[in-house]
């Protein structure tokens, strides 16, 4: 009876007010601190408590002004000098200033801070010294010539500028944040995004319009209701009966109303595991090859077990070009690598440690892979498996030699999987490090067109042939959609969908039925 109840009043528009939108995800740790966390599901919660320059457009990805309502670029393509709203404001009613962002982009790049994402401001003149320790922080290219103007020089001109802005690691952190931050313990923080957060417990997060929002009329929703969890069935219940109408999986698909409301798409995103490559003798990527080589990837990368099989890094892009990896099993060549490297027939390799989170799947590759170490070396792998929602946090620490990773891309470029593989990034959990790879990145980011692909190509092709990266698989996305019901949510690649366009619109009534006063 409860079950239909629910179903009338989602009929008449009552289950949610005609402001509130109600969406969930798989529980995790939230950060809140935008220069410390890389999570998809941070990543959507951004869209909606932080703006930058530059946002998403929802459905092609494309930067859309954000705080900055224009820009200037110089003929040499190095100086862009972005005008920044006057009616920005934080939800605290504090302007956004042209040096919120000069601030906010230099602490993220303070070396002691060792943020995620640094590596994304290399493109910025003396930013990657600075970053690194080798450089000082008055010689980076973000300056405020005048008040409502931020101006940055580059490196060199970079076509893919514009589009990582929109990541929200260029959002302004407001400055009591900057002073004193205390992310973990504070009940809000200080955005300015189209939504301020109003409460938050580790299950839910209650987000309400930001009445200082320079677009607040465009924004389509008084209230976000944001749930973290894993419990399936719960959440299947509220699904069925639309109190969520967006849920990012942890639905149980069996026991749906309605099967049609599940949204399968591509998605720039892979999976792969990784070596840790800087402790002896996994140093060697003639050990890394060897063991992988052993593994027979043409049985186990398969249609049957994975819905986009790949040995790439970088998902399908026009014009990009098709990359070798090591995609089938070459018992020969491995042994002559091991011997070459000092350990005949494995002979003298220390045990390897996984380290995987909670999941059939991840297990079953896993397994098969130190399986075939076993029967061909004698060499017993050792499992550590950590919860999934405490997963990306367990792998600071160094106490494993191949880990796992699933990176949905940050924007629609093959850097977007392969710079963040340079020696000197704080993203590459592995710490690989070739100075041929790091170099054919660099070159890359100066070029354009088919040249600037192929450059990157070889880059990717270098990592693959070392064992630096294992790439198993391209992940669709899977979101359940109340379609009838949820205005604003379009399909992209990588699967974000800013919450400024979402919308609670009330549903069509059945034949003969009208809507009242």
């Amino acid at each position: 009876m409860k079950k239909y109840i629910s179903l009338i009043f989602a009929l008449a528009g009552l289950a949610l007010s005609a402001e509130t939108v109600s969406v969930s995800f798989g529980s995790t740790r939230i950060a809140l601190d935008p220069h410390h966390s890389y999570s998809a599901t941070e990543a959507q919660l951004y869209t909606a408590i932080y703006e930058g320059l530059y946002t998403y457009h929802p459905l092609t990805l494309e930067p859309v002004p954000g705080v900055a309502r224009n820009f200037e670029v110089s003929e040499d393509g190095l100086v862009y000098r972005f005008y920044l709203r006057p009616d920005a404001y934080y939800w605290n009613g504090d302007r956004v200033t042209a040096e919120d962002f000069r601030e906010s982009w230099l602490l993220h790049l303070n070396p002691e801070d060792r943020a995620e994402y640094t590596f994304l401001l290399d493109i910025i003149k003396g930013a990657r010294e600075y970053r690194t320790g080798a450089g000082k922080r008055e010689d980076v290219g973000i300056s405020v010539p005048e008040e409502g103007i931020l101006e940055v020089t580059l490196n060199h001109p970079a076509s893919h500028f514009l589009k990582i802005l929109c990541h929200h690691s260029f959002s302004p952190v407001h400055s009591t944040f900057r002073e004193n931050p205390d992310w973990e313990n504070a009940p809000s923080v200080i955005g300015n995004g189209p939504f301020m957060l109003y409460s938050r417990s580790p299950e839910k997060y209650v987000l309400k319009k930001n009445q200082f929002y320079w677009d607040r009329r465009n924004v389509r929703s008084d209230e976000i209701i944001f749930l973290l969890s894993d419990d399936y069935q719960h959440l299947t219940d509220l699904f069925n009966a639309k109190e969520i109408l967006w849920a990012s999986g942890n639905i149980l698909y069996d026991k749906l109303d309605d099967t049609s409301t599940l949204q399968v798409f591509h998605q720039f995103a892979t999976t792969y595991f990784y070596f840790v490559c800087d402790e002896d003798p996994w140093t060697d990527p003639r050990v890394r090859r060897a063991l992988l080589l052993l593994v027979p990837w043409e049985d186990l990368r398969t249609e049957e077990r994975y819905a986009v099989p790949t040995f790439r890094a970088v998902p399908e892009i026009s014009g990009y070009p098709e990359v070798a990896g090591i995609n089938n099993r070459d018992r020969e060549t491995a042994l002559k690598l091991l011997k070459e490297a000092g350990f005949p027939e494995g002979q003298g390799l220390p045990r390897p440690v996984f380290k995987i989170p909670e999941s059939q799947e991840v297990r079953d590759l896993a397994t098969a892979m130190a399986t075939a170490w076993r029967d061909t070396l004698g060499l017993e792998a050792q499992f550590t498996v950590v919860p999934y929602g405490d997963y990306y946090n367990s792998i600071e620490t160094r106490d494993y030699t191949i880990g796992l990773m699933s990176w949905i891309g940050d924007y629609a470029d093959p850097l977007a999987f392969l710079q963040m593989w340079v020696s000197d990034s704080n993203l590459n959990k592995g710490s690989y490090s070739n100075p041929d790879y790091d170099n054919l990145i660099e070159e890359a980011m100066s070029l354009s067109g088919r040249e600037r692909y192929n450059r990157m190509a070889k880059a990717e092709g270098l990592i693959l042939e070392e064992g630096g990266i294992i790439p198993y698989k391209h992940s669709p996305s899977y979101n359940f959609i109340h379609a009838d019901v949820l205005g604003g949510w379009l399909p992209n690649p990588l699967d974000i969908h800013p919450f400024k366009y979402l919308s609670y619109t009330k549903p069509p009534l059945p034949a003969r039925i009208v809507r009242g006063n």
